[in-house]
């Protein structure tokens, strides 16, 4: 017979785990609508120029040594890798697909630290975990493709080492360094995965081990860091611990980094780190510490010092600079370890209403924090991806890149031409190749009331970009332009914005076109719901010349 119980407590569990599965598969879609097929600051680096230098390169002793290149503080092995791997054996390569591979990592991040959970309280935390690897609060990361392959991919390449590194058996030690060397060649606090794996050798009484892997950790440190030199308009890595109570703040805040950018200033953040911290040492010091799991306690060190790590490379440019979104994920691991950890603890020394109690509370929590997150970042999300859907089609209009930094728009195109003629990177326009401005004979001229926000519109090479949101919740959107050489047309590109709200969500609206045909002089913007000769429009009071 079954267990009195045990049915509701199945059903619970299932209903947990597709809560899970769900979320996951929203960020999947979301990544699938947009994500933009186009390469940003050190994609083309990366992905571009060191796969097509490699090429170039007569032995193998040299594309290994452009492999582990520094670059400035960082050796970006794995990425360079994956690029080279892409530009050789894939052809038409979709950067979503490395974006992608990013996700999936990080998915599997969390599910190896899922499975240091206890049985009974796995379920509850799988949403949890869910929540926090595929919230937008990590949009940067995710829509990112260089930020996408390192910093979600770390968590795991790092996680398997330690536990690696910490195992008994001679084999799955080698596999760990295998998976250290990945996980510091794919971002420079990975060389704390050695002490990580001491510590976790000496918490399990082998002493030798644990000298063995500090002594292997300070050799390596020692060649990664060998040539590095600091940007001469910095200031030194050490100078924020001439101050230990700021550097002590700034940790916390990126350790708290999930909740930055939800309300104004780093309050909040700091103080989450601080709970995570407080977490942490009631752990260590409770009574009944046999039931702190050692990995646990070797990945919390190891998301701690990478949290510090950033601190002191990113305050030079703000406190804010230390929680960027792609920094988020470091504490959105380091949330899911404590937890974990919490989890395990409880199930030893609480009472089933308490572990009751605190598994609802934690929903609830992480249920605020979805919410919140999700309507703070969307619109950053969705700008970045207008911006780039702008940037992919000036490139194929034109053939020159917008001036989005570093490397520059010359060798930003030079890259992509190259990539291009290799048939390894083949992008398409992100709109559709019927939409043309065109004359208009207009028969009325009737006014609607403004309904659009304008993202920016930008003339540069005879086209003409623009970009925005619409709350009309029409099921279509024309830009017009009326001026010096008469009333032009076109209709416009969008896609619904996934906001959190009832009613009609607002479009996102974007397009690039040819000003060719349009007569040179000097034109209004306004937006209207088609393209016809009696549709109303919104003038905006923008213009531009041509």
């Amino acid at each position: 017979m079954r267990a009195p119980g045990r049915g509701p407590a199945a059903l619970g569990a299932a209903l947990a785990w597709g809560v899970a599965l769900a979320i996951v598969a929203a960020h999947v879609s979301m990544l699938h609508r947009w994500a933009v097929n186009f390469p940003l600051v050190d994609d083309f680096s990366l992905l571009f120029a060191d796969p097509l230098q490699m090429a170039d390169m007569a032995t193998w002793s040299e594309r290994l040594a452009r492999v582990f290149a520094l670059s400035p503080d960082h050796r970006f092995a794995t990425q360079r890798l994956l690029g080279a791997l892409a530009m050789d054996g894939v052809r038409h390569l979709d950067l979503r697909l490395l974006m992608l591979y990013g996700t999936l990592a990080c998915v599997a991040a969390a599910c190896v630290v899922l499975a240091r959970a206890p049985s009974p309280a796995r379920a509850w935390l799988a949403p949890v975990a869910a929540a926090l690897v595929a919230s937008p609060a990590l949009w940067h990361g995710q829509y990112w493709t260089a930020a996408a392959i390192q910093h979600l991919a770390f968590p795991l390449y790092a996680f398997v080492a330690v536990q690696a590194l910490g195992a008994r058996s001679p084999l799955a030690n080698a596999a760990g360094a295998l998976a250290a060397v990945a996980a510091a060649c794919t971002a420079s606090s990975g060389v704390f995965v050695f002490a990580a794996g001491a510590f976790l050798a000496w918490r399990t009484g082998r002493p030798r081990r644990a000298l063995a892997w500090v002594a292997l950790g300070a050799l390596f440190a020692g060649w990664y860091f060998n040539g590095y030199v600091a940007p001469s308009d910095h200031p030194p890595a050490t100078y924020l611990l001439r101050e230990p109570w700021r550097f002590a703040l700034v940790v916390l805040h990126v350790m708290g980094g999930v909740a930055s950018g939800l309300v104004a200033g780093p309050g909040l953040a700091i103080g989450v780190g601080s709970a995570i911290t407080l977490a942490w040492v009631a752990l260590v010091v409770d009574r009944t510490r046999s039931a702190l799991d050692p990995v646990l306690v070797a990945w919390a060190g190891l998301l701690a010092a990478s949290c510090a790590a950033i601190a002191i490379g990113r305050y030079y440019f703000g406190i804010e600079a230390t929680a960027a979104s792609r920094y988020r994920i470091y504490s959105a691991m380091l949330v899911l370890v404590t937890a974990v950890a919490v989890a395990r603890h409880a199930q030893d020394a609480w009472t089933p209403r308490l572990r009751r109690a605190t598994c609802a509370a934690g929903l609830l929590m992480t249920a605020t924090w979805s919410v919140a997150a999700w309507h703070v970042e969307v619109p950053e999300l969705v700008g970045f991806s207008l911006q780039q859907r702008a940037a992919l089609n000036q490139y194929l209009l034109t053939g020159h890149m917008l001036d989005t930094g570093y490397p520059g728009p010359a060798v930003g195109s030079r890259l992509a031409d190259l990539a291009r003629a290799t048939d390894a990177y083949s992008p398409v326009l992100v709109q559709n190749p019927r939409h043309a401005l065109h004359r208009v004979a207009r028969e009325r001229d009737d006014p609607l009331p403004t309904f659009t926000k304008s993202f920016g519109s930008l003339v540069r090479d005879d086209t003409l970009s623009v970009r925005g949101q619409t709350w009309g919740g029409a099921p279509d959107l024309a830009l017009w332009l009326r001026g010096d050489g008469g009333t032009w047309a076109t209709m416009l590109d969008w896609q619904r914005i996934p906001e959190l709200r009832l009613g009609e969500r607002p479009l996102a609206f974007w397009g690039t076109f040819p000003l060719s045909a349009l007569p040179a002089g000097r034109y209004e913007i306004g937006y209207g719901y088609d393209d016809g000769p009696r549709s109303p429009v919104n003038w905006t009071g923008e213009t531009l010349a041509h």
